[in-house]
């Protein structure tokens, strides 16, 4: 890793030669680039000072302190989370180096090209997500923004990566959120009714709209009111199995009370059976 090795945006520079733009925000921009001196590609993310929001001193000796999305990658080592190899501190902004994944793209982008997954296809990037939020859990790392949009697959392996820990947090499992963080679209229903959810629910809830997603190639919630209410059943997909449906709504149920707990996933009849937990 080459962390905070270069000091200076023109040193940077220098070693890095910007291919091609990804995509931008108000956060920052994207970009893939080369390592110079050895041809290898790279993400880089550039995001501004103002915007962050959330610091964590550096466990590893530095004075100064890291933004939350740095600091919480550092700690991570999985192999469906993006990897962080290397970051630097410029005047305005941080710039992070990650891994480059090729023949990936998001879980968002595959459904619009491809379609609806099938249920099989579906539970296996569920499993995988699962896995990675898990890891995150145990590590004490709340990613926060669950969405399609910040998954990838690979279009050839199936193979999934969880991205962009920007809204990311640390915190205790049983110590309840009452700030916003993440995609309103993707938060359950207690943050709008009770302004406070748990890191739990609130992930159950968030991989329940990731699988509706990948089995109906459309959102389940277009507003805020539809996720309050949560009416009509969701109009599920047609071509999904009893038990799945059973699983879906019960990741869904507007009541946190009765939605399956997270550590129950891997003991529901749908997954079971399927290979790909990790113990």
């Amino acid at each position: 890793m080459f962390r905070r090795l270069f000091t200076l945006l023109s040193s940077f520079r220098k070693h890095f030669k910007p291919l091609k733009k990804l995509g931008s925000g108000s956060f920052g921009e994207v970009y893939l680039v080369q390592r110079r001196s050895t041809k290898q590609l790279y993400v880089t993310k550039t995001v501004k000072k103002k915007y962050i929001s959330a610091w964590c001193p550096d466990q590893r000796g530095e004075e100064v302190a890291l933004p939350m999305e740095v600091a919480n990658l550092l700690v991570l080592d999985h192999p469906n989370i993006v990897e962080l190899h290397g970051y630097m501190d410029t005047a305005k902004s941080w710039i992070l180096v990650l891994e480059y994944s090729p023949n990936y793209c998001d879980v968002r982008q595959f459904v619009r090209r491809y379609g609806s997954l099938s249920e099989k296809l579906a539970k296996h990037v569920f499993i995988q997500v699962y896995n990675a939020v898990r890891y995150c859990f145990n590590q004490g790392v709340h990613h926060r923004d669950i969405k399609d949009q910040n998954i990838l697959i690979n279009k050839r392996t199936g193979h999934v990566k969880l991205i962009d820990f920007g809204s990311s947090s640390r915190g205790s499992l049983t110590q309840p959120y009452t700030d916003i963080s993440g995609t309103l679209l993707y938060l359950p229903p207690e943050q709008f009714t009770d302004k406070t959810y748990l890191p739990y629910d609130a992930a159950v809830w968030s991989l329940g709209c990731v699988l509706f997603v990948m089995l109906a190639a459309r959102d389940p919630f277009k507003t805020i009111s539809q996720i309050m209410t949560r009416d009509v059943e969701l109009e599920l997909p047609r071509h999904l199995s009893r038990e799945g449906k059973f699983f879906l709504l019960h990741c869904l149920m507007k009541d946190r009370t009765e939605r399956l707990h997270f550590c129950d996933i891997p003991l529901h009849l749908w997954v079971l059976t399927f290979p790909g937990f990790e113990n």
